[in-house]
């Protein structure tokens, strides 16, 4: 009987042990359960931090390229401005030495149109409003192409040099489609002469022809049309 009364209280206690045991067992799984499931939101929030810290490192990266290609374009937009202000006034410092040729450059180069038959000043009688336009477009080229030779070449004879035997190359090719065989050639000998002159100039002396070139022709056109046009003084500056 007592024997049978110590198995049973025996049994219960394994019984409980179990229970115990289980319930345990049962706590515990749930608990790790949670921690692996906290443990994957943890590493999930730490791999969005990452990619975020990458995002933030990448974006600060390139504002640093921006940075330094901003101050960049800064220093070459400041050496554009530097050069732009030592050709204005490399421009006026020649409108200022040669005003009266400048002046004769715009004069012309605003009534060359208006006037109505410029064949005279090639001594052609009879008028062609074909070859008449085709003079004027000549003079305009040849008026345009002296002051890019003179106010926006580099500082250095050769150069000039080369530029402006490259105008006078232009202007030839236009001389040939002017159809009046002793206008094209006199044309053709004024360019030669001009071309031998340019072989041996300094700079200085190459500007200086250029606005005795336009001045000369500007006291043609008022010459020859002093009863068309009005009389424009242009002062000379001492």
């Amino acid at each position: 009987m007592l024997q049978d009364i110590v198995y049973i209280t025996l049994g219960i206690v394994i019984i409980v042990c179990v229970i115990a045991v289980t319930f345990f067992a049962i706590k515990f799984l749930e608990n790790y359960r949670n921690t692996l499931k906290q443990a994957d939101v943890t590493i999930k929030i730490a791999e969005s931090s990452l990619q975020e810290l990458d995002h933030m490192i990448e974006l600060f990266t390139n504002k640093l390229t921006d940075a330094e290609t901003f101050f960049k374009e800064l220093n070459k937009t400041g050496l554009y401005l530097e050069r732009v202000n030592n050709k204005f006034e490399h421009i006026v410092e020649i409108i200022d030495k040669y005003p009266r040729g400048f002046a004769s450059s715009l004069f012309l180069l605003n009534k060359i149109d208006s006037i109505k038959d410029i064949t005279k000043l090639f001594n052609i009688v009879n008028f062609d409003e074909e070859l008449n336009s085709m003079l004027k477009d000549f003079i305009k080229g040849a008026i345009v192409g002296g002051l890019f030779v003179a106010f926006l070449t580099p500082k250095t004879g050769e150069e000039m040099r080369k530029l402006a035997l490259e105008k006078l190359d232009e202007l030839t090719e236009k001389a040939k489609n002017i159809n009046v065989e002793d206008v094209r050639d006199s044309i053709f000998k004024k360019i030669e002469e001009l071309r031998t002159y340019l072989t041996t100039s300094s700079k200085d002396e190459i500007i200086n022809r250029i606005f005795e070139e336009i001045k000369a022709l500007y006291d043609k056109v008022r010459t020859f049309f002093s009863k068309q046009e009005p009389k424009t003084e242009i002062i000379e500056k001492q």
